[in-house]
């Protein structure tokens, strides 16, 4: 299908910097996207408009040129105010004479709303698209958290009706959808997020080991799950190191609980790294760990059983799906005393570890699909 300038889909984003994703990583992934519809379509004018709240110096430098395939426009700095920016953006619709074949939110609070209250003012017939990238309905430790985690329930509860297409990433987060939220299942369809980069896959020795955490360093990642698995291995001589790669609201706790660890030379606060340095540290980490409760369709985790890691994670419905998926390389546990268990026989090399071998070919079979899905939701070919 051929399509004009003037007619695209358009992403409303008020709090591009709130994501886990940083903000450049997140335009590659988007610039990624439109590039492969623009392919899939045999239309290589495809671009998708995206109106960002984002600070004026967060703004990656060069746009036009480095994201080919997409429009972007900073609207304001982040905000809260769903009715500012929805208006801000319907006058640039308005004055580039944009007319949006689909609104895309960027996020399931303020993003939705305001392309459920942009479609409202403006009138028009206009599909609105959420993506779910995970379940809402794990455990949550801390009175804070558990609140916001249920004012996002309620939020999402009320706008689905709202919502003509629904894009999960797993078969799990889909379950959930129909089940809890009674989404229409027509409504919803499966695209997890494709690969931009393969890490490169190493030849472990399995001899030693560097122990790897991977992501936010927040309640819902249950941080202290993995302090409590971890902490009885640090004198053990065969674990060299544990990296920790992320930021978060647990960042001091961690910091606080290195102190009083003995050999803490052997925890490494790696901080927030972008998508790429995190690719480059893959090949440092022989067993990645992760004990969410839920988890989507795990990026991170992916990438390591690619890279040739052995991962260790808390059974839930996205890493029995990534193990379907993948088969070799994940080890599931229920228990934390279970996942110490796993750790020591796979230490003292009473378990085998076996490396997935074709963990591309299967990721690159995912991603495929993935992008056509996601096509057919934005637009006719």
């Amino acid at each position: 299908m051929s399509m004009s300038i003037a007619s695209m889909p358009v992403m409303f984003h008020p709090r591009l910097a709130s994501i886990s994703t940083n903000p450049t990583d997140f335009l590659i992934r988007m610039n990624s996207y439109a590039s492969n519809i623009a392919t899939i379509s045999n239309n290589p004018s495809f671009k998708v408009t995206m109106f960002i709240g984002l600070k004026h110096d967060s703004l990656p430098p060069d746009l036009a040129s480095r994201y080919e395939n997409l429009l972007v426009i900073r609207v304001s700095d982040p905000t809260l105010n769903f009715r500012g920016f929805a208006k801000k953006c319907l006058h640039f619709l308005k004055d580039d004479e944009i007319d949006p074949s689909i609104l895309i939110a960027g996020d399931t609070t303020v993003g939705l709303w305001s392309c459920v209250y942009a479609r409202y003012i403006s009138k028009k017939k206009v599909p609105i698209q959420v993506s779910i990238h995970g379940s809402f309905l794990g455990r949550v430790n801390g009175l804070i958290p558990f609140v916001k985690s249920k004012i996002r329930i309620r939020i999402l509860k009320y706008l689905l009706p709202s919502v003509e297409s629904v894009r999960v990433v797993s078969h799990g987060v889909k379950r959930e959808m129909i089940g809890f939220f009674r989404v229409d299942p027509k409504k919803i369809f499966i695209a997890p997020i494709p690969f931009e980069d393969f890490p490169e896959v190493t030849t472990r020795d399995f001899h030693s080991f560097n122990f790897g955490v991977i992501g936010r360093l927040h309640p819902e990642r249950n941080i202290t799950e993995i302090i409590e698995v971890i902490e009885p291995f640090i004198p053990d001589r065969r674990l060299k190191r544990i990296h920790f790669i992320g930021s978060g609201s647990l960042a001091k706790k961690l910091k606080m609980w290195k102190v009083r660890m003995p050999e803490s030379e052997k925890i490494v606060m790696e901080g927030e790294r972008s998508h790429d340095e995190v690719l480059k540290l893959l090949p440092e980490i022989d067993i990645l760990l992760s004990a969410a409760e839920s988890e989507g369709y795990g990026l991170a985790i992916r990438e390591a059983v690619i890279s040739g890691a052995i991962v260790v994670a808390r059974r839930n419905e996205g890493t029995t799906e990534i193990l379907n998926s993948f088969h070799d390389g994940i080890f599931l546990y229920d228990t934390s005393r279970e996942a110490r268990a796993i750790l020591n026989s796979l230490l003292s090399g009473e378990i085998n570890p076996v490396p997935c071998v074709n963990g591309r070919g299967i990721q690159e079979a995912i991603d495929m699909q993935s992008i056509r899905n996601l096509c057919k939701s934005w637009i006719v070919i």
